[in-house]
């Protein structure tokens, strides 16, 4: 019991010292908190931000899909030009 407590007090003293040397006192302890703080909504925000940018691509992508899909049916069922014909067109009056 007694060999118990003073490893813990050498494990709290040993702790301490790392804190120390890492520069990392009371202040600083409420410092790295909200650091954490900042990094966490910081990373929200950037999963927010990568999701809209991902919305916006597959809304990019459909359009081009439905964009293709109209022109080549446009394309294949399109009417001849009356006008491009030269058998139909009478030529210039004279």
């Amino acid at each position: 019991m007694k060999k118990q407590k003073e490893q813990e007090k050498k494990d709290r003293e040993e702790r301490v010292e790392m804190n120390a040397k890492k520069g990392a006192g009371g202040a600083e302890k409420v410092g790295s908190r909200v650091a954490r703080e900042k990094a966490v909504v910081d990373k929200e925000m950037q999963v927010i931000e990568d999701k809209r940018k991902l919305a916006k691509a597959n809304q990019e992508l459909a359009e081009l899909k439905m964009g293709c899909k109209s022109s080549q049916q446009s394309f294949c069922h399109k009417k001849p030009n009356q006008l491009l014909n030269p058998s139909r067109n009478p030529g210039p009056m004279r």
